[in-house]
């Protein structure tokens, strides 16, 4: 009898929606939180309900698939024995195409086959003209979210104070920032090393390197503050990276060559028009290049990467405004997640512009 009133109130909360989606998570860390709240929020302006208590809808949907890869093979073999659609986000689909260890050959035979499944939608969250190559691991594409959340978060409040602490610290120099977890991979040491490398650098910018250290850079970090560069190597708050961003000229998006993906840190840069540094070749650099968006793609050799830098003019032309864009990208991606759900788009709605409550 409880069994028959728990069905009897799922179908009455779901029978104002057009579809419920049961959202499938591994883990809150870092900024997978956030990506969280941003889809379950932009699908629920669509009147999609997705929650992870939809255990009885018929889509179930992993934002973040690399975070378990035999998990997630393992639930679209049973999802698929029970008739539920299975829609996983790839995040990064370039790992399948990487000869240089069998696992990734491995993992480009697994998702040729997953993207041919009825029941299945993989999607990578880079463009497949980024690498045309993604179509034959996945059945389409959207933006990271984070090129077009923005207009959807609450309003937060700048940390002026920390604006002008960094301004001040400058002297008139042109501020670089690395927002987040400083490490290897997101390319700490070779900020620092660069910092360290050029006393022309140093008189022309101001490097500030803004989240908690690794201990694999500990060196890098203490080698970096010694010489002068500003370190704060701690947990920065969203209110303190949008001042970081706002205090900032040029944002630190140039990580290491095998961590080639898509980076939030470049889509709130991109976002607020604020021009990056990325690595020459990379995937970054290339969805810059077809969003029109100013980056300076700096050279493996720090030679050559210190001499681009300088050359960087001292006061640019202001990066172009993207609202047009942004807010196209948003329709767009929102269609896609729609049709991957099997859900009729022909009514879709303006998608979005009503943010979160806080």
């Amino acid at each position: 009898m409880a069994n028959d009133r728990s069905a009897q109130k799922y179908q009455d909360q779901t029978a104002s929606l057009q579809a419920a989606v049961k959202l499938v998570s591994f883990s809150q860390d870092g900024h997978r939180s956030a990506y969280n709240d941003v889809f379950t929020h932009l699908l629920r302006l669509q009147n999609v309900d997705i929650s992870a208590h939809h255990e009885r809808s018929r889509v179930a949907f992993y934002p973040m698939l690399d975070d378990n890869i035999p998990v997630f093979l393992r639930s679209c073999l049973q999802n698929a024995l029970s008739g539920r659609r299975t829609v996983g986000l790839f995040f990064r689909p370039g790992e399948c195409f990487r000869r240089d260890r069998v696992k990734y050959r491995l993992k480009n035979l697994l998702f040729r086959v997953l993207k041919r499944m009825p029941t299945i939608r993989i999607l990578t969250i880079m463009p497949f003209h980024v690498d045309p190559r993604f179509a034959l691991v996945a059945n389409d594409w959207i933006h990271d979210p984070q090129l077009w959340d923005m207009d959807l978060l609450p309003a937060a409040e700048t940390q002026d104070a920390l604006s002008a602490t960094v301004r001040a610290a400058a002297n008139g120099r042109q501020v670089v920032v690395a927002l987040g977890g400083q490490n290897r991979l997101k390319g700490f040491d070779r900020f620092a090393t660069l910092w360290q490398s050029d006393l022309r650098l140093r008189q022309r910018y101001l490097f500030v390197a803004a989240g908690t250290v690794a201990a694999e850079c500990a060196g890098d970090a203490q080698a970096f503050a010694e010489a002068d560069g500003l370190l704060l190597d701690r947990f920065i708050s969203d209110e303190e990276l949008l001042a970081l961003y706002t205090a900032s000229d040029l944002v630190w998006s140039c990580y290491a060559p095998h961590y080639n993906q898509a980076s939030g840190i470049f889509g709130r840069a991109f976002q607020m028009g604020k021009p990056a540094i990325v690595r020459d070749g990379s995937y970054i650099a290339t969805i810059a290049r077809h969003l029109d968006h100013p980056v300076i793609a700096i050279a493996q050799d720090n030679a050559t990467a210190t001499n681009e830098l300088l050359s960087w003019p001292t006061e640019p032309a202001p990066a172009k405004a993207h609202t047009t864009m942004i807010a196209a990208m948003r329709q767009r991606d929102t269609q896609v997640l729609l049709s991957a759900f099997g859900i009729d788009v022909s009514g879709l709605k303006s998608a979005g512009t009503e943010p979160l409550a806080r």
